[in-house]
């Protein structure tokens, strides 16, 4: 065991350690303590027992504070492990209560690098505090072994403590875990904030050129991210992870069989990603069989990924599933982004494009949504709203209950018609949609569906004035002349089933009618429910008919002659 309270390194440094090294602990009393690298210096740590883990230990223990500091070009901190399986190297910067910091900047290396091992690093980890920052140009943190974890923020079953840390890759500098070993697949990626009262934070911002990425993991096996994440039990709880992608960032997580993010994985456990500006990108992407995933909310955790102001998020797979899965109380948010993958909804789920503004997320794929208790939130106003375009087709084999949310006093005028969501390949499956507009006066009226032969577009219409109620504001559906119109409406909830005229064969939903025109054809309006309300139906055949009784059936062509 080495011990240090401070260390100055010379050009060329090599330790041989029996086989830990710590930093901040003398081995009895828990202290202050640094290592400072500068511009040329190589540090080296390497164990002198074989077939036993290389241990750096950085605030290790309630009352320790360790730093590490790699500032400069070629400066370099390195930990090599000795090409054993299953042994390699182990790092933490807080731990057990302690507080470690690690920064790298200025053209600054810190290296872990193996043949074939289990190599682990951590910041923050059952109780402990710390964290990693990785900026400027040419300034690198690089793994590279068989089988690769970081652990930012962690607590163990065992452990009642609050760990907190954050992973930092700023300014033209890189993160870079690699699993290299040919004959033993293995994986490489990050955990962030992992356990019942955990948290971790991860901040990738910015690229160091246009083709470099900033962030990669690179896997014989699977690669990946868990953000908010279960220790052991799911049951047990999850901690709490947040990740933010930004300043043209490219971010690549490849696996050979698998590449994989996760977020809110575990009873409480909530993880958030973000993806934001023009030429920021995230890729998951498997290079052989195998499928390439982002679960949103597993096993009673919530996720929610972001995708913002020209951002790109891919999911592609040579051979196998691409999809992000939303599940309950989990969503997919954002405006102005791509995401090129398939979308399912899981029962609970949602698309989310709220935020006080308007824009259009692509969704290069297909989508679907299963069971119920799905929904779907834009914002309207008097500039626009918000829209999800599906290049594929959409599938709805459960519900789908969808909000207009009203910005900035907008109020909506009798007539107007807005796309919300278009689908290349058609959808299916319109009857079991509904819609509600915030910000309107009560009564507000509004058909909420397709119209005629176009069967890729979702709309909404405006029968009557959002602004005004009263008498001479009816809610008025009308039609058109083409096709037989059918009308199944529920006085109770004051909504119906609405198809024929211009209004097609899949139709869409009407609410709060006061007045129903159609075709002059055989139309059929039914009524249900158990509240009275009273409704002018028009068969345009000279005669209309304003006496509606609960749960009674009428054909406009015999209202056309009887009162």
């Amino acid at each position: 065991m080495v011990a240090v309270n401070w260390v100055d390194v010379a050009s060329g440094d090599t330790f041989e350690i029996n086989p830990s090294y710590y930093v901040g602990w003398d081995g009895a009393v828990a202290g202050t303590g640094a290592v400072d690298i500068a511009a040329g210096e190589v540090l080296t740590l390497a164990s002198n027992q074989w077939n036993i883990d290389l241990t750096l230990l950085v605030g290790d223990r309630a009352g320790a504070t360790g730093t590490v500091t790699i500032d400069g070009a070629l400066a370099e901190f390195r930990l090599p492990g000795q090409g054993v399986p299953n042994d390699g190297v182990f790092a933490a910067f807080g731990i057990d209560g302690g507080h470690g910091d690690l920064l790298v900047q200025n053209g600054g290396r810190f290296y872990i690098t193996d043949t074939r091992g289990e190599e682990y690093f951590a910041v923050g980890e059952d109780g402990g505090t710390g964290s990693v920052t990785v900026t400027g140009p040419g300034s690198q943190f690089r793994m590279t072994s068989g089988d690769l974890e970081i652990q930012v923020g962690r607590n163990t079953p065992s452990n009642n403590g609050v760990s907190q840390a954050s992973f930092s890759v700023l300014g033209g500098a890189s993160l870079f875990v690699q699993s290299n070993d040919s004959l033993v697949p293995g994986d490489a990626g990050m955990n962030i904030g992992t356990g019942a009262g955990a948290f971790g934070n991860a901040e990738f911002q910015g690229a160091a050129t246009a083709t470099d990425w900033t962030v990669k993991f690179d896997a014989t096996a699977t690669a990946y991210l868990h953000i908010g994440d279960h220790e052991g039990d799911p049951t047990l709880g999850g901690g709490t992870g947040v990740v933010n992608i930004g300043t043209g960032a490219l971010v690549s997580l490849t696996g050979n069989t698998g590449a994989y993010i996760g977020l809110g994985r575990g009873a409480g456990a909530s993880g958030e990603l973000t993806v934001s500006g023009t030429g920021t990108a995230l890729e998951v992407h498997t290079e052989n069989a195998g499928d390439s995933r982002i679960d949103l909310g597993v096993d009673g955790g919530t996720g929610i990924l972001r995708i913002l102001d020209g951002a790109t998020v891919t999911v592609s797979s040579a051979d196998g599933e691409t999809v992000v899965a939303i599940g309950n109380g989990s969503k997919l948010a954002g405006r102005g982004g791509t995401l090129i993958g398939d979308v399912l909804l899981n029962g609970g789920g949602s698309v989310d494009l709220r935020d006080a503004a308007t824009g259009t997320m692509t969704i290069d794929g297909a989508g679907a949504a299963l069971g119920v208790g799905n929904a779907a939130f834009f914002d309207v106003g008097a500039s626009g709203n918000d829209r999800v375009d599906f290049s594929g087709a959409f599938t709805l084999a459960g519900t789908m209950a969808v909000t207009l949310n009203a910005i900035g006093g907008y109020k909506f005028l009798k007539g107007q018609t807005k796309t919300i969501a278009t689908f290349d390949g058609g959808d299916s499956g319109l009857g079991a949609y509904s819609a509600t507009v915030t910000g309107q006066q009560s009564d507000f009226s509004y058909y909420f569906g397709k119209l005629g032969a176009n069967l890729t577009n979702i709309v909404i219409v405006a029968l009557n004035n959002g602004a005004t109620a009263g008498v001479t504001n009816a809610g008025v559906l009308d039609y058109g002349a083409a096709g037989a119109g059918k009308l199944v409406y529920n006085s109770l909830t004051q909504s119906g089933a609405v198809t024929g005229g211009k209004f097609g064969v899949e139709g869409g939903v009407a609410v709060k009618l006061d007045d129903i025109r159609g075709t002059n054809g055989i139309d059929n309006f039914s009524v249900t429910g158990t509240s009275v309300r009273t409704l002018k139906f028009d068969g345009k055949a000279a005669t209309t008919s304003s006496r509606v009784v609960p749960a009674s059936t009428r054909s406009s062509a015999a209202l056309a002659t009887t009162r």
